[in-house]
């Protein structure tokens, strides 16, 4: 092609565009998220350096409703919400400490997903399963929401529970063929179910 010719391409096309980027804008709701979803603000963390081991994040997923959740990082009410009853889809608060115990244990067994199989659960439910013949106490720290049944994915359930038997000031439970273990905050005990 000419160079009379390029020059005639160019004037078709128009005035070239401004340079940069244009800024970007919102006209709804909906861009506005995905205005904010693009945009990239400073990290919350400095990456990890030579021979620093970096920060691995601890998910949890919820056996009956197959939701996954960050265990650190989050609001109270949004753990509160993922530990609810799944039965009646009640809220109740979990204490912190009886969450800081399911961190430091998957921290302790290096696994950064941890399956919850309870967390709080409402009279009726509770009531619900002892007549199905479930091994549940008729006065269940899950009832107060003061207990969680979970399991480190990847390790060995029996080393959990030794781990947590000597560590653990609260009951500690431990269910060998469903493989996983109970803690709570009430007196210091433990027991073996199925």
């Amino acid at each position: 092609m000419g160079p009379a010719l390029a020059v005639a391409f160019a004037l078709a096309a128009g005035p070239a565009p401004p340079a940069g980027p244009a800024p970007l804008a919102a006209t709804d709701k909906k861009s506005a998220y995905r205005l904010d979803k693009l945009r990239v603000g400073p990290s919350p963390r400095p990456p990890a350096r030579a021979g620093q081991r970096a920060v691995r994040p601890l998910f949890a997923r919820h056996a009956w409703t197959d939701e996954i959740v960050a265990l650190e990082g989050v609001s109270g009410a949004l753990l509160d919400d993922f530990l609810r009853c799944h039965f009646t889809r009640t809220v109740r608060p979990i204490p912190a400490r009886l969450l800081d115990v399911v961190r430091a244990t998957a921290r302790t067994f290096d696994t950064r997903k941890v399956l919850v199989i309870s967390g709080y659960r409402s009279d009726k439910y509770n009531l619900w399963l002892r007549k199905k013949g479930r091994e549940v106490a008729r006065r269940s720290q899950h009832t107060r929401a003061n207990a969680i049944d979970f399991r480190p994915v990847g390790a060995d359930i029996r080393a959990v529970y030794r781990h947590l038997r000597a560590t653990h000031d609260g009951g500690v439970g431990f269910y060998p063929v469903t493989r996983f273990v109970h803690v709570d905050l009430g007196r210091r005990r433990t027991w073996r179910g199925r």
